[in-house]
């Protein structure tokens, strides 16, 4: 069965979901040692650090990301002109996205 929501209540239910998915996606992250908790035990007041080894995965992502984009790119043959093009109408769907995503969160707290 499907759950139907309208108006505040499609608005609430995101925000909900949104919020459920970041503290699992931070608990996972904490419990794999990638990040440690730091500060208050409040969760309105915690605050995260990379640890040694988070620090040693993203930079090793980095690293693979550097070595297999740029040849994958140029294999486009003359569109990295475009893609450079591209990418700047990607940051402005990312932008926009995440100013609704804000907009949905605020008004959620209005009457």
């Amino acid at each position: 069965m499907a759950l139907s929501f309208t108006g505040d209540q499609s608005r609430q239910a995101a925000a909900a979901l949104l919020r459920l998915q970041s503290l699992d996606a931070t608990r996972k992250l904490v419990k794999a040692g990638l990040i440690e908790t730091e500060g208050s035990s409040s969760r309105k007041e915690t605050c995260y650090r990379t640890t040694k080894m988070g620090r040693s995965v993203t930079e090793a992502y980095a690293d693979l990301r550097a070595a297999t984009l740029p040849p994958m790119l140029e294999a486009l043959d003359g569109r990295a002109e475009k893609s450079e093009s591209a990418g700047s109408h990607l940051e402005l769907v990312a932008s926009i996205y995440a100013q609704a995503a804000q907009v949905a969160i605020t008004r959620r707290h209005q009457p």
